[in-house]
């Protein structure tokens, strides 16, 4: 068999590669040919991982396979002598043991504990993704239901993976599961409730951090939910992120979904300052008095130097967090509540500590609000609880006032814009602020007027980059 399988691979192997010279349809055979090959050989694999750990298994002491070879386990072996990472190796062998044929005591061979996906993954008409899902369902399922439903799911799973793509195969394998075992959800749910989690992980030298949150069913319902609302009030298109002096940057060549706007974010992008907004807005409401007022208010401490300061140039850093902030981005972040400015000397003995007294009131801003009515940057759509009061004559540049005439509502993808874009300025003009072009002389025009409830209607187009 081992020669038969080296001869087959090789003609494999001998198969002439991909051209660009091929018609579509000849294309599209080539894929669907070899995505055939692939799924014979997942199923193949899924097989030989469940028999090295079966002959690996503690109760054969030193004579097992992978103890003979100096490994602990099936799976460490299987890592190791494959070159492939042992979480892969954890999934194969645990999908192919659900898959595997049984054995009894005098070595006869038993049907699979679900012979009908069993029987398509190993013809190559079911993929590895869907038969894991649906094997999943099953095997929580058979701890309640009776033996003759889990036979019946088995034979209409097998039938429905072997026609739907993994996405939609999501929603049969809910209705069956619901069918075959009515009481689950009870028990599912304090299973989830139990393995919810909020991790940090770990900090990068160059600040960023990659967050894990594991939610339950009702809380993933609200935060997409909320993510699919705010997605409905932007214009989306398919193409690619460039570089720009305005910081907005994405990667190169690599086609994605982005804003049809003039500062179009990824969906990632879009979908974080969602959250963060969403995050914002409950300190924002603690802080204010409108939320929790027994919690302790959220703040973060900011060092930067004078000379960096006065200079508009060099970097800080917070407490507790890696990499460097640039001083616009230390602008931004002192504009809100949350974030307080520890000004030193070059030789690092702190000058002052900025006081909150510098910050506009929640009455202030309730006023900025009535005449903004949101991020008042044009196109955009934040409600008002997820922006910050953004001097207009900067705090510390232009020692601009903590004032009502001052002060205008920006969320905080466009407060960071304002503070970092060469392109674009923000004028106060007849008690409005304006967005006007860095360039642009004499007063602003009625069309250039920022925020959602204007003065007037205007025919004029939108603000766009050729303004």
């Amino acid at each position: 068999m081992v020669v038969s399988t080296r001869e087959a691979l090789a003609v494999v192997l001998a198969a002439p590669r991909v051209r660009r010279t091929f018609a579509d349809d000849e294309l599209l055979a080539e894929a669907e040919a070899w995505e055939a090959i692939g799924r014979v050989a997942d199923a193949r694999r899924l097989a030989v991982a469940a028999e090295i750990d079966q002959r690996s298994l503690p109760g054969t002491g030193l004579d097992g396979l992978a103890q003979r070879a100096g490994d602990r386990t099936g799976v460490e072996h299987l890592a190791r002598r494959l070159r492939i990472d042992p979480r892969e190796a954890t999934r194969r062998v645990k999908l192919g043991k659900v898959l595997a044929p049984g054995l009894t005591l005098t070595g006869e061979e038993l049907p699979a504990r679900f012979p009908a996906l069993a029987e398509g993954v190993q013809r190559g008409d079911i993929g590895v993704d869907s038969a894991r899902a649906a094997t999943e369902v099953l095997t929580r399922a058979a701890r309640r239901a009776k033996a003759t439903d889990i036979d019946r799911a088995d034979r209409v799973l097998a039938e429905r993976a072997a026609v739907l793509p993994p996405e939609e195969l999501r929603e049969t394998l809910q209705r069956v599961e619901a069918w075959i075992d009515p009481d689950g959800p009870v028990p599912t749910e304090v299973e989830q409730r139990r393995a919810r989690a909020f991790r940090q992980g770990r900090l990068r030298e160059d600040g960023t951090t990659r967050w894990t949150l594991d939610t339950i069913g009702e809380d993933t319902a609200l935060i997409r939910s909320a993510l699919t609302a705010h997605r409905r009030k932007s214009t989306w298109q398919h193409g690619t992120t460039e570089a720009s002096d305005d910081g907005v940057t994405g990667t190169p060549d690599e086609p994605c979904w982005h804003e049809a706007a003039e500062e179009p974010r990824t969906k990632p992008q879009f979908d974080h300052d969602i959250v963060l907004g969403l995050v914002r807005a409950g300190i924002r409401a603690e802080q204010d008095g409108t939320g929790d007022s027994g919690s302790t208010p959220h703040e973060v401490v900011v060092h930067a130097t004078v000379s960096d300061l006065t200079q508009h140039a060099g970097s800080g850093w917070a407490e507790e967090v890696l990499g460097r902030f640039s001083i616009p981005t230390i602008q931004r972040l002192t504009c809100s509540g949350t974030t307080r400015l520890l000004v030193t000397d070059d030789h690092g003995e702190a000058l002052t500590l900025g006081r909150r007294t510098r910050l506009f009131t929640p009455a202030q801003k309730r006023a900025i609000a009535a005449r903004d009515g949101g991020c008042a940057w044009p196109g955009c759509t934040a409600p008002v609880s997820w922006t910050d009061a953004h001097h207009v004559e900067w705090w510390h540049r232009d020692t601009g006032p903590t004032d009502i005439t001052n002060g205008v509502l920006l969320c905080s993808f466009h407060h960071h814009l304002a503070h970092t874009t060469t392109r674009w300025k923000i004028r106060m003009h007849q008690g409005f602020p304006h967005l006007v072009p860095s360039h642009w002389t004499g007063p602003p025009e009625p069309r250039q007027q920022m925020g959602r409830r204007r003065t007037a209607p205007s025919t004029d187009p939108p603000l766009r980059s050729s303004a």
